[in-house]
């Protein structure tokens, strides 16, 4: 049971920032509602790898993503190591989603910094090649490069529209074949909740754009159970 749009694009959710085994309970909600991922923020007061190791923990078959990891400040062997672990721990369930922009103080990525988060993806790229989907947040050439060179695919903000969706696959596709890599990347696109009976056309658009996975960015409020109930058959459980 998915969108209408697309049959192979995937309903995610993004945990509120809950702590301790109030992370392992909203995880427990979400995949008995049947989101088919939730995605853990990280910021400077929470560390989504702690986070999803309790969402692990409470859940057997709902898949896990970081929602943008902020590279700069951490070392990439570290990142591999926990990532490695997480995805073991899970049974296979763990993907990590990556950023260049720093959690704090929120300046800037200068050119120094680019080139050392490039250096930062690739040894992140080899060591949990073939182990962990590796996804790159951004939309602009340089972050659809570093996808195409090293990762498994991109992730776009909130703001991204269904034209935003499918500018970035036309391009990542054709970047893609270019370098002979085989297969497809993934596209997964947040859409922040405008209201519950917004949000299937909400996901349908980014779905039908070319978005392999929608994740849901509740409002203050929303209730897991409701934006499942809101969006009907296009959740239904991994695997469904």
């Amino acid at each position: 049971m998915r969108p209408s749009a697309d049959s192979t694009t995937e309903i995610g959710i993004l945990l509120p920032h809950a702590r301790g085994a109030g992370a392992g309970e909203l995880a427990r909600r979400a995949e008995a509602a049947g989101f088919h991922r939730i995605v853990a923020p990280s910021d400077r007061c929470t560390d989504p790898l702690v986070t999803l190791a309790f969402a692990a923990a409470a859940t057997e078959r709902v898949k896990l993503a970081t929602a943008g990891l902020s590279l700069p400040g951490r070392r990439a062997r570290h990142v591999a190591q926990a990532a490695r672990t997480l995805d073991e721990l899970s049974g296979g369930r763990f993907a990590l989603w990556v950023t260049a922009e720093p959690e704090s103080p929120p300046v800037e990525l200068t050119t120094g910094a680019g080139r050392a988060f490039d250096t930062q993806l690739d040894e992140l790229g080899r060591s949990v090649a073939a182990a962990v989907p590796l996804l790159v947040a951004g939309r602009d050439r340089k972050a659809l490069g570093r996808v195409c060179r090293c990762a498994d695919g991109v992730v776009l903000g909130p703001d991204a529209c269904q034209y935003d969706v499918a500018g970035a696959r036309t391009e990542l596709e054709e970047r893609w074949r270019e370098q002979g890599r085989g297969g497809r990347p993934e596209i997964v696109a947040l859409t922040e909740v405008r209201g519950l009976l917004e949000l299937p056309g909400q996901v349908a658009e980014l779905a039908g754009a070319g978005a392999t996975t929608v994740v849901v960015v509740p409002r203050p409020g929303d209730r897991v159970e409701e934006l499942a109930a809101a969006l009907g058959s296009s959740v239904g459980g991994p695997g469904d």
